[in-house]
């Protein structure tokens, strides 16, 4: 099933410092998957080099089978204009991804989880061709 699933609708996320520079950051990951074309937003707060910041950042990336990587790069908006490679692994049930981040040679490990019901809402809505309220991560009316 991790083959064939959908990634499309909210995400919530952890990223880690592997050197232990920094705190756990939570994120907030928007996707959109289109047969295995990843595009999307993240929005995070950063607390690190005496600055305190929400961030938002664009992914650009690629699901194949369970392996999934995407580059995240923050919109210069905040003092972050970098882009940071995601590499991990989707479970079978499209509920989780897992894996390391990198930045240059330095980085650490992340994950990414969204509820089942979600995941099931998107499978059904391929489907059978329907669109579902909250089902891509959109609030309803």
């Amino acid at each position: 099933m991790a083959g064939s699933q959908d990634l499309t609708g909210r995400w919530t996320g952890v990223y880690l410092y592997e050197s232990g520079l920094g705190e756990p950051v939570n994120f907030l990951c928007d996707l959109e998957d289109e047969a295995g074309a990843l595009t999307g937003e993240i929005s995070e707060r950063v607390s690190l080099f005496e600055a305190d910041e929400q961030l938002s950042a664009f992914v650009l990336g690629q699901r194949s089978g369970s392996n999934v990587s995407f580059a995240k790069t923050y919109d210069g908006a905040g003092s972050f204009a970098h882009r940071v490679d995601y590499a991990g692994q989707v479970n079978e049930s499209g509920t989780l991804i897992s894996g390391y981040w990198d930045i240059e040679g330095e980085g650490g490990t992340f994950s990414m989880r969204r509820p089942e019901s979600l995941a099931r809402a998107v499978e059904v809505e391929e489907e059978v061709g329907l669109d579902l309220p909250g089902a891509t991560g959109e609030q309803r009316p």
